[in-house]
């Protein structure tokens, strides 16, 4: 399975335990607030650390984080304090979390040819914690229905092999409605990427030669785009 469909499964699958299980449910009638995200960002990041090693390079560290940070001085109203982890996957791979959690890894950085391109991926993500697309999509959450948390559950208490069949079967529907609005989300984290990457003196042709990279399946060889890129505009 594709990392990144792993991890919207288990970004969704922490979600829906996080909302059954916390008095979450009742304030999720309007929308998450920051204090509320901040919680669920800390629930996510444990989690994230508990599945995934993350690369032990100090000097990698402060430049991603200081890039980051410089970055996401553009950022109009910065709801959280930003923290970026670069987790030791070869896999080209970068999410934003809530609460302004960003993680990119290693093989993603090993693939980028110059900091143009870097900050461009930065930016993009940057641009989802910009306009709080998880609480939003948290919110919306509440669609999938009881369906899905059964599902969920069902597959957590069987375990082996047939714990995923039953988890993505039970979350397919879910996330399928959920596309549309993700495709959005997409157009507009490309958009602020974009404007927080010129902003900050960098050349946007970075986030340009990303795209093509991308369109191109440089990255991905044979079988045509998976289907979460699909999302990207």
């Amino acid at each position: 399975m594709l990392l990144k469909v792993r991890i919207k499964n288990f970004f969704i699958l922490l979600v829906v335990l996080f909302i059954i299980t916390t008095p979450l449910a009742d304030s999720l009638a309007a929308f998450l607030s920051p204090e509320e995200e901040t919680g669920l960002g800390e629930r996510f990041l444990k989690s994230i650390k508990s599945h995934y090693e993350f690369a032990d390079y100090p000097y990698i560290d402060q430049y991603i984080n200081d890039l980051g940070t410089y970055i996401g001085r553009q950022i109009e109203i910065p709801y959280f304090p930003l923290n970026f982890y670069v987790v030791k996957e070869n896999n080209l791979n970068a999410f934003a979390a809530p609460a302004g959690h960003v993680f990119i890894f290693s093989g993603l950085i090993n693939a980028m040819e110059n900091v143009d391109e870097l900050a461009s991926i930065l930016a993009h993500e940057l641009g989802h914690v910009s306009a709080r697309h998880l609480a939003s999509r948290i919110e919306r959450s509440k669609k999938i229905g009881m369906a899905t948390i059964a599902g969920v559950l069902a597959g957590i208490l069987a375990g082996g092999k047939a714990a995923g069949a039953l988890m993505t079967s039970s979350i397919a529907a879910g996330i399928q409605a959920e596309l549309g609005y993700s495709r959005e989300d997409e157009r507009q984290a490309d958009h602020l990427g974009f404007k927080y990457t010129h902003a900050s003196g960098f050349n946007v042709e970075g986030m340009i030669t990303v795209l093509k990279k991308i369109q191109r399946e440089r990255w991905y060889g044979g079988g045509g785009i998976p289907p979460y890129l699909l999302t990207h505009p």
